[in-house]
C-alpha cells in the first residue's frame, strides 16, 4: 500500500478530520488498502484500546469497502466468508480476542458477499443462513437481514415475486425469521423489479389473504412484520392508481372507510374488494385509508391539505403528509413552511421536505438554517444544519463553492467535513443531496452514510 493512502486510512475510518483534498484520487488504490486493513484489522484493533471504538471502526471500514469494491472484490469476500465462524468457531480473523467483534461488521459481510453473487447463485445466500442458524448466537438476526436484502438485490427480474414470499423461503429453508427492521429494502426491490402498481396489488392481496387468516397479533408470528409492509406496500399502489379527486377531508372514521371503498372500486375487481372486506384483513386495512387519502392528493387541492395537516399529523402520518406536500406545494409558498418548522418532534422530516421541495435556484435560502450559531446544542438543530448544507452544496453552481483548501471562508466543523466530502471524496461515498433520518436508517441499512457526522 503506498505511504499517502497508508495514512489517509486512519483518519478517514475515525472520520474526525477533514482529509478527502489530501486524497491521489485513486479509487481502486483506496479500495484495496481498506481490504488490506479489513484483514489486518485485528493488530489495528488492539492499538484502540477501546472495544465499543473498534467495534464500530470495523463496521464503518466494511461500510466504506462496501460502497467503493466492484463485483471484482469478490475474491476478498469469498476469504471473509471462509473465515465466518459456525457451531461456535472463533468469529472471523479472531476478533473476539481483541473484544472488536461486532454483530453489524458480520452482517455488513454477509451482504457484500451475496450482493456480489450472480443471480443463479442466491440459493448459496439461503444456504449460509440455513447454516449459521445452528449457531446458538446473539447476531443471527442481523446477519439474516443482510442475507435477505443481499437476495432481493440480486433476485431477477422475472421472479420477483417471490421476493414478498421470504417468511415461507425461510421456512422451508429452516431458517428463523427475521424481526422485520429491515423489510424496507426488500420491498423497496419488489417495487422496482415489479414495477407494475397493477401487478403488485393483485399479489398483494392474495399474500394478505393467506397471512391475515393465521394468528397474525401474536408477536412470535414471522408473518406479522411482513403484513405491516404489505398493507404499507398497497396502499402506496393503491394512491397511485385510483382517479385523483378533490374531495375535502373525510370528517369521521366512518367517511374517511367509505370514500376508501369509493376510491378502490375503480381499480379493484369484485374479487378483489370482497378480499379486502374480509374481517381480518379490513380491521388492519382501514387503518391505512388516511395514508390513502394523504398519498393521492394533487397539487389542485394543496390548500385544503395544507389546512388539514396538523390533523393528519397526529395519527402517525406526519412523515408521508410532508412526502406528499413537497410534491404538490406550489413553488412561492414559503412563508407555509414556518408552522412546519415550529412542530416538535418530527426528526428530520420537515428539513428533508423541504429540501426536496425548494426551487433549484432558491439555494441560497438553504443558509438561514446553516448559519452561524444555526447548529446549536440541540440534536434536531444539529441534523437541521447538516441537511440544509448537504442540500446546499449540491444546489450551488460549482463555480461559486470553494475549490480550493483549507478556504478562508469560517464553517463550523460539520460543514469542512461536508464539503471536503463534497469536492474531494469518491463519488460513492460524497453526501448524497438530502440526508437520511435516523428513522429511515434503523429501517433500512443500506440507507446509512458511513461518513456521515451524526453517526448514521
Amino acid at each position: 500500500m503506498p505511504v499517502q493512502t497508508r495514512s489517509l486510512i486512519d483518519f478517514i475510518l475515525h472520520n474526525k478530520t477533514p482529509v478527502w483534498h489530501e486524497w491521489n484520487g485513486d479509487i481502486l488504490e483506496l479500495s484495496e488498502a481498506l481490504q488490506e486493513s479489513a484483514l489486518n484489522f485485528p493488530i489495528l484493533s488492539r492499538s484502540l484500546g477501546n472495544p465499543t471504538q473498534a467495534r464500530r471502526l470495523n463496521v464503518r471500514l466494511f461500510e466504506l469497502i462496501d460502497r467503493l469494491a466492484g463485483k471484482q472484490s469478490q475474491p476478498f469476500y469469498g476469504r471473509l466468508m471462509e473465515l465466518m465462524p459456525t457451531n461456535g468457531r472463533n468469529v472471523p480473523y479472531d476478533l473476539e480476542q481483541y473484544e472488536a467483534r461486532s454483530p453489524w461488521s458480520m452482517a455488513q459481510i454477509v451482504y457484500g458477499w451475496g450482493r456480489r453473487l450472480e443471480s443463479s447463485e442466491r440459493h448459496r445466500i439461503l444456504e449460509f443462513l440455513q447454516q449459521d442458524a445452528q449457531r446458538e448466537c446473539d447476531d443471527f438476526a442481523n446477519v439474516c437481514d443482510s442475507g435477505m436484502v443481499a437476495w432481493a438485490e440480486i433476485c431477477p427480474v422475472d421472479e420477483a415475486e417471490k421476493l414478498i414470499d421470504w417468511v415461507d423461503i425461510c421456512a422451508v429453508n429452516k431458517i428463523p425469521t427475521n424481526t422485520g427492521f429491515h423489510y424496507a429494502a426488500l420491498f423497496r426491490e419488489y417495487q422496482s423489479k415489479v414495477s407494475d402498481p397493477r401487478v403488485r396489488v393483485k399479489s398483494i392481496l392474495s399474500k394478505l389473504g393467506v397471512v391475515s387468516s393465521a394468528d397474525i397479533d401474536s408477536s412470535d408470528n414471522p408473518y406479522r412484520p411482513l403484513s405491516y409492509y404489505l398493507k404499507n406496500q398497497l396502499t402506496k399502489d393503491l394512491a397511485m392508481l385510483i382517479p385523483s379527486d378533490e374531495s375535502d377531508f373525510p370528517a369521521s372514521e366512518d367517511a374517511l372507510w367509505n370514500w376508501c371503498l369509493n376510491a378502490v372500486e375503480e381499480v379493484l375487481d369484485s374479487g378483489q374488494i370482497r378480499l379486502l372486506l374480509r374481517d381480518d384483513i379490513k380491521h388492519r386495512f382501514q387503518n391505512c385509508a388516511r395514508e390513502m387519502w394523504v398519498l393521492s392528493r394533487t397539487q389542485n387541492n394543496w390548500e385544503m391539505f395544507y389546512d388539514h395537516l396538523d390533523v393528519i399529523s397526529e395519527n402517525g402520518l406526519r412523515y408521508p403528509a410532508l412526502k406528499r406536500l413537497a410534491y404538490v406545494l406550489p413553488a412561492n409558498k414559503y412563508e407555509l413552511w414556518d408552522k412546519l418548522f415550529a412542530w416538535p418532534s418530527v426528526g428530520n422530516f420537515v428539513m428533508q421536505a423541504y429540501c426536496a421541495w425548494l426551487p433549484l435556484e432558491e439555494y441560497d435560502r438553504l443558509s438561514f438554517f446553516f448559519g452561524p450559531n444555526a447548529e446549536g446544542v440541540n440534536s434536531e438543530r444539529f441534523d437541521r444544519a447538516v441537511t440544509a448544507y448537504q442540500a446546499y452544496l449540491h444546489r450551488t453552481p460549482k463555480d461559486d463553492l470553494p475549490q480550493f483548501w483549507p478556504n478562508s471562508t469560517p464553517m463550523s466543523y460539520s460543514q469542512m467535513m461536508l464539503l471536503d466530502r463534497f469536492l474531494y471524496a469518491p463519488e460513492p461515498l460524497k453526501p448524497k443531496a438530502i440526508a437520511r433520518d435516523v428513522q429511515e436508517v434503523e429501517n433500512d441499512f443500506t440507507l446509512t452514510d458511513p461518513l456521515d457526522i451524526r453517526g448514521y
